[in-house]
């Protein structure tokens, strides 16, 4: 039980960030939540999971990247979001809801950026 609510306290902390806006967070926060995320799925071994873990590696490259590709990140919050809300579907209880949640939010912030 305390590993769910640590999860769901990870993804709210997730989808409150993004709730502010991709321009609002400022890009060291963002390589931080990502490699958080990251070492936290790297190690699975469900193939969802270990893609969304692939996807999240390519995003903190892009942000870290000089000058920024909007079109690149949009395609690849686009496909982590897709990936997160599968994950979430295949979950269950809050982890579940807010996981779909959060692809949801990845998957139209990457829709604004392609």
């Amino acid at each position: 039980m305390a590993q769910e609510n640590t999860a769901v306290h990870d993804i709210d902390a997730t989808i409150d960030a993004l709730n502010g806006g991709l321009t609002a967070l400022a890009p060291a926060a963002a390589v931080k939540n990502i490699e958080s995320w990251h070492a936290q799925l790297e190690g699975s071994d469900d193939a969802g999971l270990k893609q969304v873990a692939a996807d999240l590696a390519e995003l903190k490259t892009l942000l870290t990247s000089s000058p920024l590709n909007g079109k690149s990140i949009g395609t690849c919050l686009t496909s982590l979001g897709k990936g997160t809300t599968s994950a979430g579907e295949g979950a269950s209880g809050d982890v579940s809801t807010r996981l779909k949640a959060l692809g949801a939010l990845l998957t139209k912030a990457g829709g604004t950026l392609s």
